[in-house]
This record gives C-alpha cells, sequence and structure tokens, in this order.
C-alpha cells in the first residue's frame, strides 16, 4: 500500500511537470508579461501612426503568447527580450515627436448632464517653428458620444484650411476651427451616467503630410 502511494505521487508530480503547473515559473510568466505590458502603456502613442500602434499592439500580444509557451525562465526572458527588441525596432514618426497634445479638466466627477470644459493644448516642441494648416481643431473623442466638429458630422460645413506659423515652444489653446479660440476651454455636454475615457484628436498637414495626433487620456465618472 505504501509502494502505491509512493507510485501515485511520483505519478502527479510528473504529470504536473508536463503540463507546466509549475506555481514559480507561472509567476515568472506573469511579472514578465506585466513588464512588457508596461512597456509598452509607457510608450507615447502620439509618436507612431495609428498602422504602427497597432502593429506594436500586435508584437506585444505575440511576445506573450512567447513568454506563455516557454518552459523555463532563460526562455520566459528570450520571449520578453525578443519582444521589446520587435517593438523597438518599429519607426517613429519624426513630425508626432515634435508635437504634443494635452488635456486637463478641473474635476474628474460631474453629475449627469452637467456641463463642463476641458482644456486643450497643442505645443511645439520641435526646437523651431513650424508651419501647420487646418481646418477643423480640437475633437473630442468619447465612446458613445458625437463631437459637434467631428468630421463625420454630416451637420457640419467644412471651413477651407489655413496655415499658421507656431513658433517654437508655442502653443495653441483650445482650438475648435479655424480662427476660433475657447478662452476658457471646450464644452462638453449631455453625459448620462457612467465612467467615460476622454481623449481629444487633432488633424493637420505638417511637412506635406497629414497626421492625426492624440492626446493623453482622462477617466470622468458622471453621476
Amino acid at each position: 500500500m505504501f509502494k502505491k502511494i509512493i507510485c501515485m505521487g511520483v505519478l502527479l508530480t510528473m504529470i504536473f511537470s508536463l503540463s507546466g503547473c509549475n506555481p514559480e515559473l507561472a509567476a515568472y510568466k506573469s511579472a514578465a508579461r506585466t513588464e512588457l505590458t508596461g512597456y509598452v502603456h509607457d510608450l507615447r502613442q502620439s509618436s507612431y501612426t495609428a498602422e504602427n500602434w497597432a502593429l506594436a499592439a500586435a508584437r506585444a500580444k505575440e511576445g506573450a503568447a512567447g513568454i506563455n509557451a516557454a518552459k523555463d525562465k532563460v526562455a520566459v526572458d528570450t520571449a520578453k527580450a525578443a519582444a521589446i527588441q520587435s517593438i523597438n525596432e518599429i519607426p517613429k514618426e519624426k513630425g508626432m515627436e515634435d508635437f504634443v497634445l494635452t488635456i486637463s479638466i478641473e474635476e474628474t466627477t460631474v453629475r449627469r448632464g452637467e456641463d463642463f470644459k476641458a482644456h486643450v493644448e497643442l505645443k511645439n516642441q520641435s526646437g523651431e517653428d513650424r508651419e501647420i494648416g487646418f481646418s477643423l481643431g480640437f475633437i473630442a473623442h468619447i465612446p458613445g458620444y458625437i463631437d459637434f466638429f467631428d468630421p463625420n458630422n454630416p451637420d457640419i460645413e467644412m471651413p477651407e484650411p489655413q496655415s499658421i506659423i507656431l513658433k517654437n515652444n508655442g502653443i495653441l489653446r483650445n482650438i475648435r476651427f479655424w480662427g476660433n479660440e475657447a478662452q476658457d476651454g471646450i464644452l462638453i455636454t449631455g453625459l448620462s451616467s457612467g465612467t467615460y475615457k476622454l481623449s481629444f484628436h487633432f488633424l493637420f498637414g505638417f511637412s506635406g503630410q497629414s497626421m492625426r495626433i492624440w492626446s493623453n487620456t482622462i477617466v470622468l465618472n458622471v453621476k
């Protein structure tokens, strides 16, 4: 009987080893996946085209799959390093590094149906004066919410594009369309109760190319 128990213990150990049930290795894999996710999270999305940002996400997903398939810690480290190197090889857009779009709001919790304003700024950090052209200004993006100035809104009449010289370290604030600057912020209205992710984007021409730059994201609680 004692021999049978020993044999069963050895058999269970073999089964768990073959199925990858190694708590220490599982924890190591989890930490590696978290580190890889954090690495991608710390990248500035505005430095990439939409296609290249999607490619970075895809390579991170492939890296996580490689980590999951690893048989030991060395293989985990190899899969993580390969994923990070692959992500680093994705080219950034120089034009997008020249500008940064940031938003802020006074309160992240508002009442249902209450209007509030977002402060939006585009900064030229290229090191020199830049000429940019645009028709519409900063467009709010909230899932389920339609910004009146969104180009996809059939009720809006697109103004003719114009160009300006944005000085080095110069800032455009709260632009809704060409020639219009809302001094005290961009109005957001009519949100129902819930949690929302607010960001803005800006479509403009620069150095002969059209670029869409995205801001940081703010989480809103509407009660």
